[in-house]
């Protein structure tokens, strides 16, 4: 193909070409989903019920907190005590 330029490049290879990659990437896909699948079929999918629980324990602690605990330097320090 490297001999063709873009006018005298047969059509029919072009398209072979081009097709037989998208049936790689499909092909590629698919493998990826049916290992996925067994993956998950080994292993195990996690439960929903674990996140839930983390998130409901950060929403506590966020509110118990009046204010957020920040790591400022002794500029900063200095500036908020002039403000207020």
């Amino acid at each position: 193909m490297w001999h063709y330029n873009r006018y005298r490049r047969p059509s029919w290879a072009t398209g072979l070409f081009v097709a037989l990659g998208c049936i790689a990437a499909g092909v590629g896909g698919l493998m990826m989903f049916h290992e996925g699948k067994n993956v998950k079929k080994v292993e195990g999918v996690p439960s929903k019920t674990a996140e839930i629980v983390e998130d409901v324990e950060a929403q506590v602690v966020s509110k118990d907190e009046k204010m957020p605990r920040l790591h400022l330097g002794e500029n900063n320090k200095m500036a908020l005590n002039s403000v207020g």
